[in-house]
């Protein structure tokens, strides 16, 4: 075992037996100045290559970084406590069993740079602090949201892990943590929600303004200790997440845990854009512009709502033949006809009620005001690069008395809306397992993603 015997210290070391020991003496070192030169020579005399980071502590760090790292480095027993500005902190191989809350390695697949592949790195994760929960991934759906933000069309900081539509089994929680327990069943979504702020208190936790350390302390780091971004709120393309306890809902174990990742996003975005922002009422008539696995779910959610009318528009005829399984009573393929032409013939010239846009296309933004009704109301779902600009006459939609929408994650209720789907998947209302075109292992993931660019899935999933 390694001694500091600095007098700024007073103490000899000794074996880390809990995080909250962990705690008490990284704070003490952090605020009794010991000599950093000390410490980094230390570091140099044992170290014959960069140590291997297996897990990261944020409990030991200033509220806006994570310097303090557990290592295993085999001269200092095993695992050592370290610190790129101290150097190592404390050592010794008996740590206990509550070592672990430290934080533990997985493999992710990082982006290094936009527009490039991926790739899968072996990361450190964080414990869960307090109000988060660990949990281990079972499978995550590959969203065009994600493809964007690898692309660049949104920006971000890299490097980063994206990934945000899945689902797992809760492998530890953080303190404060209620109605969650380690073993469950639980699928991961982007939405954090507080709460308490106007918006939470009025289901509209999409918009939440609550502050989250999550927000400003990423839990991942790679092998030199480097900061990697939680892309996306979950940094679900990795073995392991830890997220915010809002994050997360419980789910019954009879439910397949790769078929129930889906409605972490691509379900609850396109089911919720129909029930919560639009409210389609029975008896409606409905376009959907755009049948991917957002495009579908309107669909499903229209049928549920009891539209007699729903009209699907892609450029795909399979997209076109797979919507009407989902519920599509027509279809119109952009491309070889006149969208505006068609679905004013097959409403009497009347339009729709509602016109989903699900993709984020410029033209198909302006195309669906041309296909609203009288008092109709256009949702734009899909959400388009960062400056992409629709042009519409403000004059005439005020005259028709129509509504343009915005819906962000469908406006979603992690709590309120999962279990509504699950219900209705039990007792075979909606589709889930037709909506998965492949599985993939993680190794994989950018074959799964090149499939997805190419138009060829409603979802692909990358399963651990």
């Amino acid at each position: 075992m390694w001694r500091e015997d600095s007098p700024h210290c007073g103490r000899q070391s000794r074996s880390i037996e809990s995080a909250s020991v962990v705690r008490r003496f990284a704070q003490s070192v952090r605020h009794s100045g010991i000599a950093h030169s000390r410490l980094h020579k230390v570091a140099s005399d044992h170290r014959g290559s960069p140590p291997l980071a297996c897990a990261v502590s944020r409990c030991c760090c200033s509220p806006h970084t994570r310097l303090y790292y557990t290592l295993h480095w085999p001269p200092f027993g095993g695992r050592v406590l370290y610190s790129r500005e101290l150097g190592v902190l404390y050592s010794g191989a008996d740590w206990g069993d509550e070592g672990c809350m430290l934080g533990c390695t997985m493999r992710a697949a990082v982006c290094r740079e936009f527009g490039r592949p991926l790739s899968i790195e072996e990361l450190a994760i964080a414990a869960p602090e307090r109000g988060e929960v660990r949990v281990r991934l079972s499978a995550c759906a590959i969203c065009h949201s994600d493809i964007m933000f690898a692309d660049g069309a949104w920006g971000g900081d890299l490097p980063a892990v994206f990934g945000h539509e899945a689902s797992g089994i809760v492998e530890s929680v953080g303190g404060g943590v209620i109605d969650l327990s380690v073993g469950d069943h639980v699928v991961v979504t982007l939405i954090r929600s507080c709460g308490q702020c106007s918006y939470c208190t009025r289901s509209i936790e999409t918009q939440c303004e609550g502050a989250f350390e999550l927000d400003i302390s990423t839990p991942l780091s790679d092998r030199l200790g480097e900061p990697i971004a939680q892309g996306l709120n979950s940094a679900a393309f990795a073995e392991l997440v830890v997220v915010d306890q809002s994050q997360v809902c419980v789910i019954p174990k009879t439910i397949p845990l790769d078929v129930a990742s889906i409605l972490a996003c691509g379900v609850l975005t396109g089911f919720g854009a129909v029930v919560n922002t639009a409210r389609v009422s029975a008896g409606s008539t409905v376009a959907v512009l755009g049948c991917g696995g957002v495009g579908v779910n309107s669909i499903q959610a229209s049928v549920v709502s009891g539209a007699i009318q729903i009209i699907a528009v892609d450029i795909l005829d399979e997209k076109l033949e797979l919507a009407r399984k989902f519920g599509a009573t027509h279809a119109v393929n952009s491309q070889q006809q006149d969208v505006v032409e068609n679905v004013m013939a097959l409403t009497n010239q009347r339009g729709v009620d509602f016109a989903f846009i699900t993709v984020g296309v410029k033209s198909a933004a302006e195309q669906a005001l041309a296909l609203l009704a009288r008092a109709g109301a256009a949702v734009v779902v899909g959400m388009p690069a960062s400056g992409v600009c629709a042009e519409y006459d403000p004059g005439a939609l005020a005259s028709k008395g129509q509504s343009l929408l915005g819906s962000k994650m469908g406006a979603g209720s992690v709590r309120r809306d999962i279990p509504y789907l699950v219900d209705l998947y039990q007792r075979g209302v909606l589709k889930l397992d037709e909506l998965i075109s492949g599985r993939y292992r993680l190794d994989d993931i950018n074959d799964a993603i090149a499939s997805v660019k190419r138009g060829e899935a409603l979802r692909n999933l990358v399963v651990f």
